[in-house]
């Protein structure tokens, strides 16, 4: 029995698997109609029967502006190919070459486009509603007000494009002005305990320890406003990513880690992050000094905020 069981979850894998993978073209890509370099019009477009146009050779052609919709590119070359303001809608672009395409503005709403390769195209102001990118190589791809709104990016291969705005720059500066905010404050709570001992040397025969509540004031400072990167970056890595430019996937470096490609651990590990730094830099505070929870009026200023 367990044998058989054992086959048979066997089985249901390589069925899965074999599901999973996408079937490439059944003609050799840019074996079909030669029309490399043609300037094609609408009136050569409805002249074509159904598949005329799958393996077809579009390298260099013109096809700007054509309604396109529905037409079977799979395997087509269309390499450098100009199909701006096109209307793709609900084409099949399985496999097809369209790297260095210029499809600006065109429309590929519910298109098609498994392992198709657009290296290098621009995708400027194309919108890929609901579009299947499943395995697509999109490096270095510009998308600039690219729409991917319920699009299928699995696998979908985005390094060096460009266009998408710098999400994770502006987290880091957000996170970088607080804990700027955060080690002043710090630093003027230790001023503040020193001159009431009387000076550093006072302070550290009193047992205040001017430089241990620095040391721990910074690096409370420090994970508190790595906390907030983690949370902000990953709060705007799922809501940007959901409906425009996949900023999760276009992000490289170490610090998406920590900002726009954190992701739901980020989300939520980010709050738990602030909490430790904030304990960490709370208990810097002298012993004697009565807990606060909002700042305070007193000598001419608030004390007792978090940025105290």
């Amino acid at each position: 029995m367990m044998a058989v069981g054992l086959g048979g979850a066997a089985a249901l894998v390589a069925i899965s698997g074999s599901a999973a993978t996408i079937a490439g073209p059944s003609c050799q890509p840019g074996s079909g109609k030669q029309l490399a370099g043609r300037h094609l019009s609408s009136s050569d477009i409805s002249g074509f029967q159904p598949g005329d146009l799958r393996c077809a050779n579009l390298a260099g052609a013109d096809l700007s502006g054509l309604s396109l919709g529905q037409v079977d590119f799979t395997g087509a070359i269309l390499r450098n190919a100009d199909l701006q303001h096109a209307d793709l809608t609900q084409a099949t672009l399985d496999f097809a070459d369209l790297s260095g395409a210029n499809l600006t503005d065109a429309t590929m709403i519910q298109a098609e486009a498994k392992q198709a390769k657009l290296a290098g195209a621009n995708l400027s102001g194309v919108d890929l509603t609901q579009a299947d990118l499943t395995g697509a190589d999109l490096s270095k791809a510009k998308l600039s007000g690219t729409s991917f709104t319920q699009a299928t990016l699995d696998h979908t291969t985005f390094t060096g494009a460009t266009g998408v705005p710098p999400w994770n720059l502006y987290v880091l500066i957000v996170a970088v002005v607080i804990f700027a905010l955060l080690l002043l404050g710090s630093i003027r709570r230790s001023a503040r305990n020193t001159r009431n001992a009387g000076g550093f040397a006072f302070a550290s025969a009193s047992g205040n320890r001017t430089g241990s509540l620095l040391a721990r004031g910074v690096i409370g400072s420090f994970i508190a406003a790595l906390g907030l990167s983690l949370f902000v970056g990953g709060l705007l890595g799922e809501v940007l990513s959901a409906s425009g430019p996949p900023v999760t996937q276009t992000c490289v470096g170490a610090l998406c880690k920590v900002g726009v490609a954190s992701g739901f651990i980020g989300l939520f590990g980010g709050v738990f992050v602030c909490i430790i730094g904030f304990a960490i830099r709370a208990s810097g505070r002298r012993r004697n000094q009565p807990a606060s929870f909002g700042p305070t009026l007193q000598g001419g200023g608030f004390i007792g905020g978090p940025f105290n």
